[in-house]
């Protein structure tokens, strides 16, 4: 009986050293710097500027981008640049652009993340608004926030725009 005693206080007292020496997440900070990303993406896609634009993703083969107006699948950053550096650096402008990260999810260790949005813009003027859903997830590339996968689904138009 006293051997079990010891080792239960034996393990609870290691839980609770390796619980304090474990790192804190600050998830307010996390989330400030998700939001600056996510923020950050619509500036450079807006201006078309596709160095700083193409920096806000993971630049390896786990990026995948599901677009439902390109048709597209994209795989991997090379992929992923083909098409997107095309589009940011061509003449496209955008009359109006609204975007909102809804929510953000955080996991406990803090190197991934994932997000909602809703975006809408225009492009040819107020009667072609585009409306889009979009789920995000995040990773933690060298301390970093980066877009590792990006998923939009159409929001049909409302019978009164």
């Amino acid at each position: 009986m006293k051997n079990k005693l010891f080792f239960l206080t034996l393990l609870i007292t290691l839980s609770g050293i390796f619980s304090a020496c474990s790192p804190k997440v600050d998830y307010a900070k996390e989330e400030v710097q998700i939001r600056a990303v996510w923020s950050n993406l619509s500036e450079y896609l807006a201006k078309g500027d596709w160095e700083n634009y193409s920096n806000l993703v993971d630049h390896t083969e786990k990026l995948q981008i599901l677009h439902p107006q390109m048709g597209q699948w994209l795989k991997g950053y090379d992929e992923f640049s083909k098409v997107y550096k095309g589009i940011l650096e061509s003449d496209y402008t955008y009359e109006e652009y609204e975007n909102e990260l809804l929510n953000i999810n955080i996991s406990t260790n803090s190197d991934m993340a994932w997000a909602n949005a809703k975006v809408t813009w225009s492009m040819y003027g107020p009667d072609q608004k585009n409306r889009m859903w979009y789920s995000v997830a995040f990773t933690k590339v060298d301390g970093e926030w980066k877009i590792v996968m990006l998923m939009a689904c159409n929001i049909p138009n409302k019978k009164n725009d």
